[in-house]
């Protein structure tokens, strides 16, 4: 094993605990507000979750992007990747804000998802972004079209 890896992925623990801590403190924060205030806030739980827990997901995929950006050839997306693990998990990450302002359709769609998926245990929901996070980050590859012939 080189030595480069092991540093690399202690720095990437040590980033996501630090992540995973500020992430804690944050939501304590907001349950603080939102008990004072009796008002959920659902923007500011979603807009958190995809700033902590997508940026894990990114940390996490970055590995791979960065050994696609020493390639060379043209960027493409891997269509299906994005669309079944992306689509999802960004309609969810956005479900419970959804669920609260999307109006009739979208609204009750989304409460249901929600519903089954939570079940009033806001943790959950925190998965999504970050593999939405990942899905991002890891859905774009470099193709050489020399290297295929």
């Amino acid at each position: 094993m080189k030595n480069k890896s092991w540093g690399q992925y202690l720095t990437t623990i040590l980033i996501i605990m630090f992540w995973v801590f500020g992430a804690s403190k944050s939501f304590r924060l907001i349950e603080e507000v939102e008990s004072r205030i009796y008002i959920p806030q659902i923007w500011l739980r979603t807009t958190s979750a995809f700033s902590y827990y997508g940026g894990i997901g990114v940390l996490l995929g970055l590995n791979h992007f960065t050994g696609e950006m020493k390639k060379k050839g043209v960027w493409r997306a891997n269509w299906p990747k994005l669309i079944v693990l992306g689509l999802p998990s960004l309609f969810y990450s956005f479900s419970i804000a959804i669920a609260t302002y999307g109006g009739p359709f979208w609204g009750r769609m989304s409460y249901i998802l929600a519903s089954q998926l939570i079940n009033n245990y806001w943790d959950v929901a925190y998965l999504f972004p970050l593999v939405l996070g990942h899905t991002i980050i890891t859905g774009f590859y470099k193709y050489d079209s020399t290297l295929m012939n």
